[in-house]
């Protein structure tokens, strides 16, 4: 009798060490899966805002000033932090001397982009300072 225990019991060794191992694998499965998902959901985001940069850019490029600040406008409902369409707005407001408007979305886009402060906003802010003095420096 003694042998035949010991096979059960070395049978549900074996059966406990089956059970883990295929828990392990069906866990790392589904990480995989989840991550692959995650993975394929940021490629699809990031495709899509350089879809719309590109548009933006097509329009801006072909001097279409109301085109842009409608796409921008639009992107920017869908993905608010899209810091070329807000640029690209921005500009684009700057250009149809709508000062107020403009620097209302460099300001927001120092908020998003700070390392864009110096170097791309504070020339455009300095202008329009420049074209329209703000109300407590009149």
């Amino acid at each position: 009798m003694e042998p035949l225990s010991a096979i059960q019991a070395e049978l549900g060794q074996i059966k406990l060490v089956l059970i883990v191992m295929c828990t392990a694998i069906t866990v790392a499965a589904i990480v995989a899966i989840v991550r692959g998902y995650l993975l394929a959901k940021a490629s699809l985001r990031k495709f899509a805002e350089d879809h719309l940069t590109r548009e933006i850019v097509e329009l801006y490029d072909s001097n279409k000033l109301a085109d842009v600040i409608t796409r921008s406008r639009a992107a920017l409902a869908e993905h608010p932090n899209h810091e070329y369409a807000r640029w690209y707005l921005a500009r684009a407001l700057y250009l149809q001397s709508d000062f107020v408007a403009s620097r209302r979305e460099f300001e927001e886009l120092c908020r998003i982009c700070p390392s864009w402060r110096k170097a791309h906003i504070e020339p455009y802010l300095e202008e329009i300072e420049r074209q329209q003095p703000s109300p407590d420096k009149k």
